[in-house]
């Protein structure tokens, strides 16, 4: 897998270096985010940056909860509105470009950067949070 400087923007779709791992950005991030996967016998795992967390209420205390919550972030498992802003070009081609990873490589594990892993239902949980 090839690891990318923060300060310089993804150029395409993402690159493999080794068989069964793929890590990607996108030319709709302003910085890169990332979303990596890797299969390991009929598993697959994805690894997300900032966009995709599954925190709860142990997970951040009080006062920056209900900041986050002002701002439409919050707990469970969800696309997170504040790193959208930060990061997003353009977050209907983004969404549009991991829906098109969900139907090519669907998850059996997510590991969110923010949160419990998500092992129970991956694949169904993460195509709903983006409408598929």
């Amino acid at each position: 897998m090839r690891i990318r400087s923060p300060r310089r923007p993804w150029s395409g779709a993402g690159a493999s270096e080794t068989s069964g791992s793929r890590a990607s950005g996108s030319s709709t991030t302003k910085t890169a985010d990332l979303l990596a996967s890797a299969q390991s016998g009929g598993d697959r795992v994805w690894y997300t940056g900032d966009l995709i967390s599954n925190t709860g209420p142990e997970d951040t205390n009080f006062v920056p909860r209900m900041v986050l919550t002002l701002f439409g972030g919050g707990g469970g498992y969800r696309l997170n509105r504040v790193p959208a802003m930060v990061y997003l070009n353009d977050k209907a081609a983004w969404r549009r470009a991991v829906g098109a990873r969900l139907r090519d490589e669907p998850p059996t594990t997510v590991l969110p950067a923010h949160g419990a892993p998500v092992t129970l239902d991956a694949a169904q949980r993460t195509n709903a949070l983006f409408g598929l």
